[in-house]
C-alpha cells in the first residue's frame, strides 16, 4: 500500500540516521492522549509492536482527499508558517496498516458518540439523559464502542451523516522504514 506522511525535517533526519521513524511521545498534544491511547490499542490488536519502546503510531494518508488527489496537498498549512517540512511517500505491507476515516476520527478526538444512523443517535440521547451511575457507565461504554465505525465507514448511513465519508482516509502504522521510502519532497509550510 502506498502512503504519504507529512513530517518535520528533523524527523527525516532521524529516519536517515536510525533507518526507521517512530512517534516521539513528547510530540503528542496532551489534549489528544486519550484518543492516541485508544488508536494505539486498536493498531496493536491488528499489528503487534515491532519494538517495546513504541507507544504511539505514525500517522499517514492513504488518500488525503479523493475528490482532488490522494496525495496530500502541500499548498495547505501542515505546520508552522514557513517551517521546513517533508512529504514522505512510502510503500508498506497492507497487513502493517490500520486505515480509518479522517472525518469520523474527530469523534474519537472529541470523545463523542459516533452514531451510524438516526435511531442509534436517538437511543443514545435517551440513555444519556438518565443520570444514574449504571446509565452513565453504559453511555461511556457505548461511546468507545461506537468509535469502531471509523474503521468501517461504509456502515455509517450517509443519509443520516451526510456525504463525504471515505474521501479522506488516514493510516496508522508503528514505523516508517527507510527501505519502504519511494520519494521525499521538501517544502515550506504555508
Amino acid at each position: 500500500m502506498i502512503l504519504w506522511s507529512v513530517r518535520e525535517l528533523s524527523e527525516l533526519e532521524q529516519l536517515q540516521r536510525k533507518g526507521f521513524l517512530s512517534t516521539d511521545p513528547k510530540r503528542i498534544d496532551p489534549d489528544y492522549l486519550t484518543a492516541y491511547h485508544w488508536i494505539s490499542r486498536q493498531l496493536e490488536k491488528k499489528v503487534p509492536k515491532p519494538r517495546k519502546d513504541y507507544h504511539y503510531p505514525i500517522w499517514a494518508w492513504q488518500c488525503w482527499d479523493s475528490n482532488r488527489s490522494c496525495r496530500p496537498d502541500l499548498r495547505v498549512r501542515w505546520g508552522k508558517r514557513g517551517e521546513r517540512m517533508v512529504l514522505i511517500s512510502f510503500e508498506i505491507p497492507d497487513k502493517l496498516v490500520l486505515l480509518s476515516d479522517f472525518h469520523l476520527w474527530h469523534f474519537v478526538l472529541n470523545r463523542s458518540f459516533l452514531a451510524n444512523n438516526q435511531q442509534a443517535e436517538d437511543d443514545f440521547s435517551a440513555l444519556s439523559r438518565k443520570k444514574d451511575k449504571a446509565s452513565q457507565t453504559l453511555c461511556e461504554q457505548k461511546i468507545t464502542d461506537s468509535w469502531q465505525y471509523i474503521f468501517d465507514w461504509q456502515a455509517v448511513d450517509t443519509t443520516y451523516f451526510g456525504e463525504g465519508l471515505g474521501t479522506s482516509i488516514q493510516a496508522v502504522c508503528w514505523e516508517i522504514r527507510t527501505d519502504w521510502i519511494k520519494s521525499v519532497r521538501l517544502f515550506k509550510s504555508k
